[in-house]
């Protein structure tokens, strides 16, 4: 089993162990509910190797993207449980990308980025959340300056901070858009230490809210790993 990337919804009850100062993977279970995308057909929302998992700020949106295909998949989540899984249709970003590892989502429902083997993350357009409306932006950021094996995204609420995982760095890096959500607005702000003590291969990363906590899924080890910093990582 290769775990390959990591998304979180930021509700109530993450809010309050948050504000409690507690850990926050100790509260963690398996809930035993599952989304299968093994298939041979793309166009019914399927695919054998997916990658990058993000979820709308509502949680009822759920969007993974595809390595085989090439594509990224939107299902709706009726219930927030992902055994309620609809698909709803799916976006070839072939054009740009044939090799993706990660994904992240806008939270005002317009965006959505790729990166992959190329080091360079895309901006896609979309309208209301619907990825069958969207369209390649034209913009992108390469990033082999940094990292040539990028891996997972993840973009803050606010739009103007971009997270990349990297195996091959065993690092966390982050880029600034001084026009939020506009990828050709961003530049390179800093990076985190190597992580390679805690696991050799990180594959996603989620930063929480307050910049206070981070969680990085790591592959070497199979877990999914916390760390705790003294300054926010967005500020």
């Amino acid at each position: 089993m290769h775990p390959l990337t990591l998304s979180l919804t930021i509700d109530a009850d993450f809010l309050k162990l948050s504000q409690l100062g507690l850990p926050l993977l100790s509260s963690f279970s398996y809930a035993s509910k599952n989304l299968s995308t093994a298939g041979a057909d793309p166009d019914l929302g399927q695919d054998n190797t997916p990658q990058g998992v993000a979820l709308d700020i509502t949680g009822t949106r759920l969007y993974y993207l595809g390595n085989s295909s090439d594509s990224v998949y939107q299902f709706n989540v009726s219930t927030g449980e992902v055994d309620s899984a609809a698909y709803v249709g799916r976006f070839s970003i072939a054009s740009q990308e044939t090799a993706p590892q990660g994904l992240a989502v806008g939270s005002n429902g317009t965006r959505f980025y790729i990166v992959g083997g190329l080091q360079t993350i895309h901006q896609y357009n979309m309208t209301n959340w619907a990825v069958t409306t969207a369209s390649y932006s034209t913009k992108s950021l390469s990033v082999s300056g940094t990292e040539i094996a990028p891996q997972g995204l993840h973009i803050s609420g606010d739009g103007s901070k971009l997270f990349m995982a990297g195996s091959s760095g065993d690092r966390i890096y982050r880029y600034d858009m001084t026009t939020p959500f506009e990828l050709d607005t961003a530049s390179f702000h800093s990076q985190s230490p190597a992580l390679t003590a805690q696991d050799s291969a990180p594959q996603g990363c989620v930063i929480s809210s307050t910049g206070l906590r981070m969680f990085v899924l790591g592959d070497g080890g199979d877990q999914i790993l916390e760390y705790s910093m003294s300054a926010p990582f967005v500020s």
